[in-house]
């Protein structure tokens, strides 16, 4: 049989037919009733089917490697079932709602120190794969030991390593050590602060570029010494500087003036004061009393050791050249803008006597800090005033500037304002079915729902929107506000139900707002109930 079977595969089908006589019974039964009249096929069937033949009865081999008989065990407690059963049903919900919902179910079993049981394993690993790292390293956190184990069989899953902090610190390439070393700014900035002292004398000027960067847009007084030690010593002016020294001298002087005990923010208040003055001006219409007003009377061209090119250079590491001709008038307001940027506003107006109104009014009406850009007038220090409320995230100045800049401008800082001047301005300028307003509401860490009072609003005048029926309202709606509403206005939903149940409405009340809110609502209450435990 075999000999056969070699001597056809060395000559061709064409040079020597197979003649299945030659064969076992059992096989050249099936060859017969196979029907096959193509020489080829019948020759591959026929060395299958050999190969079956002679394999069996034979015993399976012994294993002669390595077991592995290292039992994994569990630390952490299975979650309660109740708690897992809100796996299935949150998966229903269409994206973002349904990513948002799940990782508050993560979240709520990682602070608990719960695991998922055996049979979502399996189901949250395969979900994984097509979501964020982010909530890939959260899936890593529940699945517990075995689920871990299994991970190195998906590498397509790519969870986060866990390793320490030292070691990706010591071994870690630049962007991985830029990752850590803003978690630790924003959670352990003393931690942070020691890590980048153990290195800093070995990191490259680029890296210590960034680590200083990071250090601008989340600044802490933890870093004062440090950041004032290494402008004074490190990166004090030099006849001969490489760009990226300068650079780093203009961050270095730009964390400095964010605090006003350094020496830096004090001679700079001092240093602008020649410039911005409060001016009392009588009120209008004959109302007794006087008003103060503010003046920012900017040099044109450098007159004085303040604005200067040499001055700019060497204290703030500020460009003296080549700044954007399309937004400023000339250099001095290219600077004045870069202090504007960093400056803390409330200790700069105190300084001067003034009120950020005075100050905000002269430098966006002021005909001298206008630029015009085709058929548009925009104010010179509107970006610098805007980044301001982004990295220091000053409350009032974003209510001021959101109150009176166009839209599209307002729209950016929202977030900055307190909750109750958020849903003020909200209320006043009835932008309760804007989400692109909505989503930027000032939520902070530990509460990512709307306030219940707002919450309350918002559903409250949905309803009455969907009484008119000329009003638009966007068919996902529902699902876009559900991941925001606080989870006890479930019984304001209750009281809308009943009376949209016999309006003309109801199937568009049903399907746009009440289906997807009750069971969000119910799953974000569950939840909740969770939270409220956390050890």
């Amino acid at each position: 049989m075999l000999d056969q079977l070699i001597e056809i595969t060395l000559l061709g089908t064409e040079r020597k037919n197979l003649d299945i006589s030659l064969f076992p019974e059992e096989i050249r039964k099936i060859l017969e009733e196979s029907g096959e009249k193509n020489m080829e096929s019948l020759l591959l069937e026929a060395m299958v089917l050999s190969t079956f033949y002679l394999d069996a009865g034979i015993n399976t081999k012994e294993f002669t490697g390595k077991t592995e008989d290292n039992i994994i065990t569990e630390v952490d407690a299975i979650a309660p079932q109740r708690l897992l059963d809100l796996f299935d049903p949150l998966l229903e919900f269409k994206n973002p709602l349904k990513t948002a919902l799940l990782q508050n179910w993560l979240d709520v079993l990682i602070n608990n120190n719960y695991i998922v049981d055996a049979e979502l394993i399996i189901k949250l690993i395969q979900l994984g794969k097509n979501l964020s790292a982010e909530i890939r390293n959260q899936i890593s956190k529940v699945i517990g030991n075995k689920g871990r184990n299994i991970l190195s069989l998906v590498p397509e899953f790519a969870a986060e390593s866990v390793i320490s902090d030292e070691q990706i610190w010591q071994e870690g390439d630049l962007n991985e050590r830029k990752i850590l070393f803003a978690n630790l700014l924003e959670d352990k900035p003393d931690d942070a602060l020691k890590m980048l002292s153990s290195t800093w004398q070995q990191e490259a000027i680029i890296a210590k570029k960034a680590f200083l960067s990071l250090i601008q847009s989340n600044p802490n007084h933890v870093f004062l010494s440090f950041v004032s030690n290494l402008y004074q010593v490190e990166f004090a002016y030099k006849a001969k500087e490489k760009k990226t020294e300068i650079e780093c001298r203009k961050i270095l002087s730009e964390i400095l003036l964010q605090f006003p005990e350094s020496r830096l923010h004090k001679e700079t208040l001092s240093g602008l004061s020649n410039y911005i003055i409060g001016t009392k001006k009588k009120r209008l219409l004959g109302i007794i009393g006087d008003a103060m007003q503010c003046e920012i009377i900017l040099p044109e061209t450098e007159v004085d050791k303040f604005w200067n090119k040499n001055n700019m250079l060497e204290i703030y590491g500020i460009e003296t050249q080549n700044y954007d001709i399309a937004k400023f008038h000339n250099i001095i307001q290219y600077w004045f803008s870069c202090f504007l940027e960093v400056l803390p506003i409330n200790k700069l107006t105190t300084y001067l006597n003034l009120t950020k109104v005075n100050f905000l009014n002269e430098l966006f009406q002021n005909k001298a800090f206008i630029i015009k850009s085709g058929a548009e007038q925009k104010p010179v220090f509107l970006d610098a005033i805007l980044q301001n409320i982004k990295l220091l995230k000053d409350n009032l100045l974003a209510k001021l500037v959101a109150n009176s800049a166009p839209f599209q401008v307002s729209v950016n800082i929202l977030k900055y304002m307190t909750k109750e001047d958020f849903e003020g301005y909200v209320f006043e300028n009835k932008y309760f079915l804007n989400m692109e307003v909505l989503q930027n509401y000032p939520f902070d860490s530990e509460n990512e729902n709307w306030s219940l009072r707002f919450s309350k609003y918002i559903l409250s005048s949905l309803f009455d929107s969907i009484q008119n029926v000329s009003t638009n309202i966007p068919y996902n709606f529902g699902g876009e506000i559900a991941i925001f509403l606080h989870p006890d206005v479930i019984s304001d939903l209750q009281k809308f139900y009943s009376k949209a149940i016999n309006e003309p409405f109801r199937n568009v009340w049903m399907e746009v707002v009440h289906e997807p809110l009750i069971k969000t609502l119910a799953i974000k209450i569950e939840l909740t109930n969770y939270k409220k435990v956390i050890k």
